[in-house]
């Protein structure tokens, strides 16, 4: 069993579990795709596992092949080679019955559900533990009236689909998955035509659902931060064909997500678990003095504006941690006050010609 040393006189921590623990596991899977029988192979030799309770977030750049590996998992798409298994059980020998009681799938198409009202959708994740005749039991009534409660839609079960929002439409999906009450739930980009504020709702309801109800969740996602904040582990399809698997702050730290996300232009910075864009003027320099959230966004602001930030230079320009922001900008003898980024900025764009060897301070 691999483990990973704590210190020379105490125990090792175990860093796998048991394959019979696993939800989900593949083995030497190789996807991608047929076109025009060209074979096109975007994940090579990929060894997975998923976890009771564990949230996976699946990033990797566009064209790395997330959604052909989410179609794969999911049975919907074979692999080129290798297996996947569902609780032990090679997901191509589960009857489809069977199947909808393991693995129950949200997409990122637009819902199509003609005229259908919110809880009729609903009843569609019981179907596979109804009778011949499709009747719902007492207790598939209240599954589902408990998961509309717990996923906050409990007011819309009466509306029908096409009065919800989009937020709403999606988290319904998400409801459907949770009523058909499976181990593992697999989701592709189900946050791709939300707004921010749903975006993180979803993301939070999913994370909520991994650790409350023990579901296994794989999601699919190109929202970087808000992966990195909730998801236990991270799945990063790598532009080799290579998924790189580790806890976020493991991938930051080692420099994979820089790899990763390569382009001209902007960088990842692991101070901050962001991308930047913007890359720093070498003949512009400034110093900045302070702490606090104040010195966290005016930094970034002199950043956007091109500035490298230096712990060396004459004048000084200070920011005090007032209840208001104030800014003292001092050069070649002259203080100007500031209540505000903005003026501060105009200021030097307008007023100051930063050069290599006369920074100034902030």
């Amino acid at each position: 069993m691999n483990t990973t040393r704590i210190a020379s006189d105490t125990i090792s921590i175990p860093d796998a579990r048991s394959c019979q623990d696993n939800v989900l596991h593949t083995e030497k899977l190789t996807i991608g795709y047929k076109n025009r029988n060209v074979v096109r192979t975007v994940g090579h030799a990929l060894d997975l596992t998923l976890r009771p309770g564990q949230f996976v977030c699946l990033l990797g750049p566009n064209g790395a092949g997330k959604s052909t590996l989410i179609k794969t998992l999911a049975g919907i798409q074979r692999p080129l080679a290798g297996k996947v298994f569902i609780a032990q059980e090679d997901i191509y020998t589960i009857p489809k019955n069977a199947l909808a009681r393991k693995l129950s799938l949200v997409l990122t198409d637009a819902v199509q559900t003609g005229n259908l009202d919110v809880y009729t959708v609903l009843t569609l994740g019981r179907y596979p533990y109804a009778n011949w005749f499709g009747t719902l039991r007492e207790a598939d009534k209240k599954i589902i009236v408990d998961a509309a409660r717990a996923t906050g839609i409990e007011q819309h079960l009466g509306k029908q689909l096409d009065q919800l929002s989009d937020g709403e439409r999606q988290k319904v999906m998400i409801t459907r998955a949770l009523v058909q009450d499976t181990p593992l739930i697999i989701l592709d980009e189900p946050t791709a035509h939300l707004d921010l504020p749903s975006r993180v709702e979803v993301v939070r309801l999913l994370r909520t659902m991994a650790r409350h109800a023990n579901k296994a969740i794989i999601l699919s996602t190109h929202e970087l931060d808000l992966a990195l904040q909730v998801a236990d582990t991270i799945w990063l399809m790598m532009p080799n064909q290579s998924l790189i698997t580790g806890a976020p702050e493991d991938l930051i730290i080692s420099g994979t997500f820089e790899t990763a996300f390569s382009k001209s232009g902007f960088d990842f910075c692991r101070n901050t678990g962001t991308f930047r864009v913007n890359t720093p003027d070498e003949n512009k320099t400034i110093q900045l003095n302070g702490e606090g959230y104040i010195y966290f966004w005016m930094k970034r602001a002199l950043e956007r504006e091109g500035y490298s930030i230096t712990d060396d230079a004459e004048d000084i320009v200070s920011v005090q941690l007032d209840p208001e922001f104030h800014g003292t900008l001092g050069r070649a003898g002259m203080l100007y006050h500031f209540h505000a980024v903005a003026a501060l900025l105009t200021f030097l764009r307008e007023e100051i010609s930063v050069k290599t060897n006369e920074p100034a301070q902030v």
